[in-house]
């Protein structure tokens, strides 16, 4: 089976690519890929993604992962189609919700994880197995005209570029008290551990990323974007058709380069929002492959980011692969 699934699309307000591959550790020992992703563009301006990592130790994770994200953004979806024809949620009929109620985002960002953990429960149960066999996190974003709202239980993160600003997290991992310690969207408290942001403003790019990336990524120290890593993807996004893009993203993430420096499974969804025309469903999500650019060797983790990115090569090749 091919090792990775890439996306890539100019969908309506956005510009979204997305891969999640399979790490060398799964790789060597004949695991597959255990992250998967998911994400809607709506044709109202609004983007709608998810990220989930399948937990190692669980024999059917890379199942979990891909019906809680999956789910996810369905439910997220169905929550934004009643809000477009509710006063109370919206200011007028098509914009954004009202990014100063939180609570109402919590019990929205909560509706997804339960959807999540419930559609696992249901497929463990009619397999003969514990919902505990399934379990991964979940990281869930929103990004409306005029907000960008994130949930979470477990590692990944979500990051923010605001137009006119630099880029932020606002998703950030949740670790345990101990070493390797997790939490998952099949815990009995994830309810609890849910983590939900709201941040007010137009998002001029996001990403999402799983836990595989943040050595790269980030500062560990505090999990900040390390900029040089996302800003030649951002560009690279931005500007790239399907066709031109095709496949680099995965290439990308399975390269010597980035598999140097971690051996897990990696996801990375990267949108950016475009000036073109709204797409002409109210649904366009895509499956096809994505882009971003080759890290520089950084500084070891205890002194820094890992990762420097250099820009991509508009003439490397492009392949197309499907996630395992």
């Amino acid at each position: 089976m091919p090792e990775a699934s890439a996306e890539q699309a100019h969908l309506g307000a956005w510009h979204v690519a997305a891969a999640s591959v399979r790490g060398t550790s799964h790789d060597e020992r004949g695991l597959p890929c255990q992250d998967a992703h998911a994400f809607i563009a709506r044709s109202d301006g609004v983007l709608v993604a998810a990220v989930a990592d399948g937990a190692g130790s669980a024999s059917q994770s890379a199942v979990g992962a891909t019906i809680a994200a999956e789910g996810a953004v369905e439910v997220l979806d169905g929550h934004l189609d009643l809000l477009a024809r509710s006063p109370a949620g919206f200011a007028a009929e098509g914009e954004a919700p009202d990014a100063g109620v939180p609570e109402a985002w919590h019990a929205i960002m909560l509706g997804a994880l339960r959807a999540g953990a419930r559609r696992i429960e249901q497929l463990a149960d009619s397999e003969g197995r514990k919902s505990r066999d399934y379990a991964c996190t979940l990281t869930c974003l929103v990004a409306t005209p005029n907000a960008v709202i994130t949930g979470q239980v477990g590692d990944c993160a979500a990051v923010v570029q605001l137009s006119g600003h630099g880029l932020v997290t606002v998703g950030v991992p949740q670790r345990g008290e101990y070493a390797n310690e997790a939490y998952f969207i099949t815990m009995p408290e994830a309810p609890d551990l849910l983590d939900v942001s709201v941040v007010e403003g137009q998002a001029r790019a996001v990403a999402l990323l799983s836990d595989g990336l943040l050595r790269i990524a980030t500062d560990t120290s505090d999990f900040s974007p390390h900029t040089p890593f996302f800003e030649p993807l951002l560009e690279f996004v931005a500007r790239s058709s399907r066709d031109d893009a095709n496949g680099k993203l995965a290439a990308f993430l399975r390269s010597e380069r980035v598999c140097s420096r971690t051996d897990d499974d990696k996801t990375l969804l990267i949108a950016v929002r475009s000036n073109g025309p709204a797409a002409t469903s109210t649904r366009d999500a895509a499956r096809g492959p994505g882009t971003t650019a080759e890290p520089e060797p950084g500084p070891e983790p205890e002194s820094g980011p890992e990762g420097e990115s250099a820009a991509p090569d508009d003439g490397a090749g492009s392949s197309s692969a499907e996630r395992e």
